[in-house]
């Protein structure tokens, strides 16, 4: 205890001075201490916060001090009116702010903490002496080093307010989300509502200041649809529609804050996915009319053949039109619908007719990289190791097989790559084709497709064979002109 305060060498107005000094830097370093309170708890900070909150009690000593030395008291009191309590024993908790310097330099790596913490030691009682200059000179130099570093602090801190993470800055960002959150506790107390659910909520026509939250969730099934999703993470959704044309997916949650049940409630925008979802019915309602028109054109088509015609022109609409038919069901299939693969799909449906019209010779190779080109539209490879033979016919005889097969392939076996070997030696010509397509089981029927590929293979000479156990496989061999005896 400090019994006798003396006569202090400081003259009276510096000690004024000094307590005035001391009183602007008790207000400073309360705002440099709230600023290390609202960040987020770091361990780094611990030892810091407790440093900064060291240094204001030293700041509030250094004032009931000014004011006794000011006054000649006995020793440095505190209080208001006749109410006033001798604070000389809180001067041996200043060893406290050494220690929190030394355990903040050590963790954030900045050594000056410990002088900000060895600097209070002026007060202990054990060097306190208002009649040495010593200790005058050491006093005023202190409260002049914490002028400077209060104001640095607070400049720091106000420059660096937008590079820390607050508990204001985490409401700031929770409130700028833009899905509604809301979490209730079982009584009905809210504890988190920010302003997109606010917003959600006023436009539902609910009220916003709640005082109970526990029926809110039934007003919200009695404006929404069910929604039964297969992820986990909404097993409790609910799909509710804004008067502004817009849409809403409502989650329920369990959580616990605290070791208390709450209840969590997310709100989040689907409107965007809602509008793909009516682009794409709109796309899926365009391409059935287009199937419909299809259909229409083949039955025009196949009403017109008559007499003679009509074996060459089923075998043209069963090739040509039963190979669009069968990108058509496999486009339709994958789901791959939008605007973009509508357009891209379109000129190969409109070709038909001119298919049909076209009754010229030609090029196999050129109907072969069609035929190739066309599947590929909806993911189907179709891969020709080898080339077409040079005798005209029979590499039209080829290339019939060839769609012919794919065309079985994609429709019948859901296949996605197709292997097309065109092999020949001295003595014929090899055609062999496979697919990834699902096994065949069952019993084999004969529509239009195999008939017409074995006419086709044997009007030049060859014989068609078929392999189904495993992998389904077409073998068509021709012998070459020149082994054919005279």
């Amino acid at each position: 205890m400090i019994e006798s305060m003396g006569i202090c060498l400081i003259p009276h107005g510096g000690l004024l001075f000094l307590m005035l000094l001391a009183g602007l830097l008790s207000v400073g370093q309360t705002l440099v201490l709230g600023f290390k309170l609202t960040l987020r708890d770091r361990a780094t900070e611990r030892f810091a916060s407790g440093l900064e909150a060291a240094l204001l009690i030293f700041f509030l000593l250094c004032f009931c001090l000014g004011w006794a030395l000011s006054k000649n008291y006995t020793a440095p009191y505190a209080g208001i009116g006749f109410a006033w309590v001798n604070v000389s024993a809180l001067f041996w908790l200043t060893p406290a702010a050494l220690l929190t310097g030394i355990g903040a330099a050590y963790n954030e790596k900045m050594p000056r903490y410990v002088i900000d913490g060895a600097l209070p030691l002026v007060l202990l009682p054990c060097f306190f002496n208002p009649e040495s200059a010593l200790w005058c000179a050491a006093y005023v130099a202190c409260m002049l080093y914490y002028t400077g570093r209060t104001a640095f602090s607070l400049l720091k801190a106000w420059s660096d307010r937008a590079d820390h993470l607050s508990y204001f800055a985490a409401v700031e960002a929770m409130n700028n989300l833009p899905e509604g959150i809301l979490c209730y506790d079982k009584e009905g107390t809210i504890e988190i509502l920010n302003d997109a659910m606010r917003q959600v909520l006023s436009s539902l026509g609910l009220s916003t200041d709640l005082a109970d939250a526990r029926t809110l969730a039934d007003d919200l099934h009695k404006r929404g649809e069910h929604l039964k999703i297969n992820d986990p993470r909404y097993r409790q959704s609910l799909r509710v529609d804004l008067p502004n044309d817009s849409a809403r997916l409502f989650v329920f949650e369990t959580i616990e804050v605290k070791g208390k049940p709450h209840l969590l409630i997310i709100a989040y925008d689907i409107t965007e996915e809602e509008h793909l979802n009516r682009q794409l019915r709109d796309t899926n309602r365009k391409l059935q009319i287009a199937q419909d028109e299809l259909r229409e054109s083949l039955e025009d088509v196949q009403s017109v053949a008559e007499n003679d015609a009509l074996l060459y022109l089923h075998s043209r609409v069963h090739d040509i039109i039963g190979q669009r038919l069968s990108i058509l069901h496999r486009y339709l299939e994958d789901g791959a619908q939008s605007e973009e693969s509508f357009a891209q799909i379109r000129p190969l449906l409109n070709s038909i007719l001119d298919d049909l019209e076209n009754d010229e010779a030609s090029d196999s190779k050129a109907e072969l990289y069609a035929i190739s080109y066309a599947f590929s539209l909806i993911s189907v490879k179709v891969e020709v190791e080898g080339e077409l033979p040079d005798d005209p016919a029979i590499s039209a005889a080829f290339v019939q097989v060839i769609r012919e097969a794919s065309t079985n392939a994609v429709k019948h076996a859901q296949a996605s790559r197709i292997q097309v070997v065109l092999a020949e030696s001295p003595q014929e010509y090899t055609l062999t084709i496979s697919n990834n397509g699902e096994p065949f089981t069952g019993e084999l029927h004969q529509g239009k497709g195999l008939p017409g590929m074995a006419r086709a293979i044997v009007s030049v000479g060859g014989q068609l064979t078929l392999q189904t156990q495993g992998i389904f496989t077409l073998q068509a061999t021709v012998p070459r002109c020149d082994t054919i005896p005279a």
